[in-house]
């Protein structure tokens, strides 16, 4: 036991630990899709915003009964933006005093040739209230969330389908494979659909690969430097001289595991507290089976960032067993760069494909099944660590067999 702790203080060094949280920490504000939230699914500032309204007063899915409230929420938002309309003097000139003429208006003038002055004037003020960040332009991206994704999607009958609305859909339906038809369509007609929106599934897609690759190199730049660092100091063929002393291979190897281990959930601990400060939180119970997709996995969201977190968490645990691989046979630290340079983009290659790309599999099959939704993540991830693991313990018997490296 106390070789194991004299190996756990190379590494698990709160210095280590603090540089690896702040560096998670300034990586989140700066460089992942995080920091653009949340305009990243949408390029809509307040498309979360909305649907975040819509949860508390819903719920985390809108039922087929609770259209009439939708419309008295949609009613207030334009009530609301008429308010801020007729604060306008060049409207009030023009007698645009109501949403409807606005939007005429708006129609008429926007993509328009040749304004004359009195045109133009009307032209930059509906670009003022459009995109100036003030009360009218939050109301009106509101307005233009639900209006152009949820009660457009209700009226061509992707969301709560009727025999008359579902006609609309026939020809798209008709050129999917028959098990997505019946999919798509039951789904179409449910009675309750998901108020998640784009942006909070988005951002954690675009940076899981980004959270593997932090993790993977801070894991592997500390291992192989303790490593390497123990090799040139000559401590290997010491070690290798006794039963005793190969007892220190099998600690270090565990130490390096445990240590990847701790880093992924770190990472994943830091990004996770950057994300719900953004709001997220409030989209936790909503299902990812929203109508943003034709289909989805059975999960809600929480559920989804579960497994996204586990299979990063996984990976840095096989990268710290790699990077213990790399470290036995590299003779100086230029030698294990070199190496861990393609097994690194080749780890964070398998990683994209299980925890972004496999997601999104065309298969009408992985869609009706919730197990094969949370498996299939972890049909490349444990494959991988599983390997690394036989690998680390075949070295580590090939070592109690031989006295000198």
């Amino acid at each position: 036991m106390k070789i194991f702790f004299n190996e756990a203080k190379k590494l698990f060094r709160p210095i280590i630990i603090i540089l690896l949280a702040v560096f998670i920490f300034i990586h989140c504000k700066g460089f992942l899709k995080l920091n653009y939230w949340p305009q990243v699914g949408t390029g809509n500032p307040w498309d979360t915003e909305v649907h975040a309204e819509m949860i508390e007063k819903f719920g985390p899915t809108l039922s087929r009964d609770e259209l009439p409230a939708l419309k008295e929420f949609y009613g207030a938002l334009v009530a609301d933006f008429e308010e801020e309309i007729r604060k306008s003097e060049v409207f009030a000139r023009n007698g645009i005093d109501d949403y409807e003429k606005f939007c005429e208006a708006d129609n008429e003038f926007l993509f328009k040739d040749g304004l004359t002055d009195g045109e133009q004037e009307i032209y930059n003020e509906l670009i003022r209230y459009r995109f100036d960040l003030m009360p009218a332009s939050e109301l009106h991206f509101k307005l233009n969330e639900l209006e152009n994704r949820l009660l457009n999607e209700i009226e061509i009958g992707r969301i709560f389908a009727t025999d008359e609305t579902i006609v609309t859909m026939r020809d798209y339906l008709d050129r999917q494979n028959p098990e997505a038809a019946a999919l798509l369509e039951k789904k179409y007609r449910a009675d309750e659909m998901s108020l998640l929106t784009i942006t909070p599934q988005s951002v954690v897609d675009g940076d899981s690969l980004n959270l593997v690759i932090i993790s993977c190199i801070a894991v592997f730049a500390a291992v192989l430097y303790m490593l390497i660092t123990d090799r040139l100091r000559g401590i290997y063929p010491i070690a290798l001289s006794s039963k005793t002393g190969r007892k220190i291979f099998g600690i270090q190897a565990a130490v390096c595991g445990l240590f990847g281990l701790l880093a992924g959930i770190i990472v994943c601990a830091v990004y996770g507290a950057a994300l719900m400060s953004k709001g997220a939180g409030v989209f936790l119970d909503c299902p990812m089976d929203n109508y943003y997709h034709d289909m989805w996995v059975k999960l809600d969201y929480r559920q989804y960032i579960l497994i996204k977190a586990a299979a990063v968490v996984i990976f840095t645990g096989a990268a710290g067993l790699l990077s213990y691989i790399i470290g036995r046979f590299a003779t100086n630290y230029i030698s294990g760069l070199a190496v861990s340079i393609p097994v690194l983009v080749a780890l964070c290659g398998a990683e994209f494909f299980a925890t972004a790309h496999i997601f999104r599999v065309e298969s009408a099959w992985v869609y009706s099944h919730f197990w094969s939704s949370v498996a299939l993540p972890f049909a490349i991830t444990l494959p991988i660590c599983i390997g690394v693991t036989v690998a680390v313990c075949l070295i580590l018997k090939r070592d109690g067999k031989r006295d000198i490296l």
